[in-house]
């Protein structure tokens, strides 16, 4: 936590704040399809939301990262770009960007297959999906952290 913020779910903190880096935010069907919910609210249940906005927070930067690194890397050899998905797939699904890491598995499997054609378009398809993904998902923190504040209200 910094000094700036004591609220752990303050995502400006970490440069996040949710849909506003896009037109405004990811609307609740896109939230669905780009979050395994299930995962992610158990997280809060059994963490609290203190704990699981900080723990999703560290997902998001590195998750976020490993976007960085994709997109750096786009013309990279077959195995560097299967290792980057790899990094991504693990990364995504420890916080519950379940389209996230199916593309990123697509990819990883394309470029096992040294599928070039594919590698591309799916280098494309992860980039999208992450950064749709990392919207939503600092939305549906948003949203919780406001939940929270007015039951405490």
């Amino acid at each position: 936590m910094t000094a700036e913020s004591s609220d752990p779910a303050d995502l400006s903190r970490l440069g996040f704040r949710g849909g506003s880096q896009r037109s405004g935010t990811v609307v609740q069907d896109e939230m669905a399809r780009l979050l395994d919910r299930a995962y992610i609210d158990n997280l809060v249940r059994h963490l609290g939301l203190d704990l699981a906005t900080e723990l999703l927070a560290d997902g998001m930067i590195a998750v976020s990262d490993r976007l960085e690194r994709l997109s750096s890397a786009r013309d990279a050899t077959p195995d560097t770009l299967a290792k980057l998905a790899h990094d991504l797939t693990g990364a995504s699904g420890q916080i519950g960007l379940h389209v996230l890491l199916h593309a990123t598995r697509r990819l990883e499997n394309a470029a096992i297959g040294s599928d070039r054609m594919a590698m591309h378009g799916l280098v494309d398809e992860a980039l999208r999906e992450g950064s749709l993904s990392l919207a939503a998902l600092g939305d549906y923190l948003a949203e919780e952290a406001e939940a929270g504040r007015a039951k405490s209200a």
